[in-house]
């Protein structure tokens, strides 16, 4: 076992909307997923949330996303940001904009 094997993501046991759920931290390669979140449309949002709780629940399929109540959407998207650390809105945001930031510019890629 290499040292960066202990930090692959494990399964955690969340709630959402008092149902609980065991979701997937989210990994290095969902991070252009969230960029730029809160500037997207609300459908941009909606369809990227989507994305995101798939790759949070793994063995959940498109079609049980896609049927999913939207009265939940929120409630995931809470989740989501509670069991990846950044639910903090005001310090994660900014932190997590500069950490994206950084991680454009060791990949010689364009600024956001």
């Amino acid at each position: 076992m290499s040292e960066a094997e202990k930090f692959i993501r494990k399964l955690k046991d969340e709630k959402v909307e008092g149902i609980d759920v065991k979701m997937m931290p989210l990994g290095a390669s969902d991070l252009d997923l969230m960029e730029g979140m809160d500037k997207k449309s609300k459908t941009e949002q909606i369809n990227i949330t989507k994305k995101l709780i798939k790759r949070s629940i793994p063995d959940s399929t498109d079609e049980e996303i896609n049927d999913m109540s939207l009265e939940f959407i929120s409630g995931f998207q809470d989740a989501i940001m509670r069991i990846n650390n950044l639910d903090k809105k005001e310090d994660k945001g900014k932190e997590k904009e500069e950490f994206l930031e950084n991680i454009r510019k060791k990949q010689n890629l364009p600024p956001a």
